[in-house]
């Protein structure tokens, strides 16, 4: 089975996400918890194998942010999570700040995500 592109992925899930953690950079904080993406993967992965899963299980590795490492279900293992950010900044000792990374790497997602919702709004515009 290949992973699921964020195509894949509903529009009310992205625009849910986008909301999340548009307010956690605003905040300055993140609550780790399931988001919509999580939720349309683990619908998807289970419509492939027939079976319910539990979420963040075995359909984690198919989601479309799980390779290039947005969200690996582990907080510490996923580039929207200020965890990963202060690990990483110790594990390569470099005086950057773990916050401002962090920012950026949301800031990156968003623009992901968004450019998404564009192409998919343009899309849905000229097949009018």
């Amino acid at each position: 089975m290949q992973p699921f592109e964020l195509r894949d992925i509903s529009t009310d899930a992205l625009v849910e996400t986008r909301k999340k953690y548009t307010n956690a950079l605003y905040a300055k904080k993140l609550t780790w918890v399931w988001c919509g993406v999580c939720r349309d993967v683990r619908e998807l992965y289970e419509s492939e194998i027939g079976r319910y899963v539990d979420i963040g299980g075995e359909e984690c590795e198919f989601c479309p942010l799980y390779e290039p490492g947005w969200c690996k279900c582990d907080s510490y293992e996923s580039k929207l999570n200020l965890s990963y950010h202060e690990d990483e900044m110790w594990l390569t000792e470099t005086n950057l700040d773990a916050a401002l990374a962090w920012e950026r790497a949301l800031t990156e997602y968003l623009q992901w995500i968004s450019i998404e919702l564009v192409r998919r709004q343009t899309e849905m515009i000229s097949n009018v």
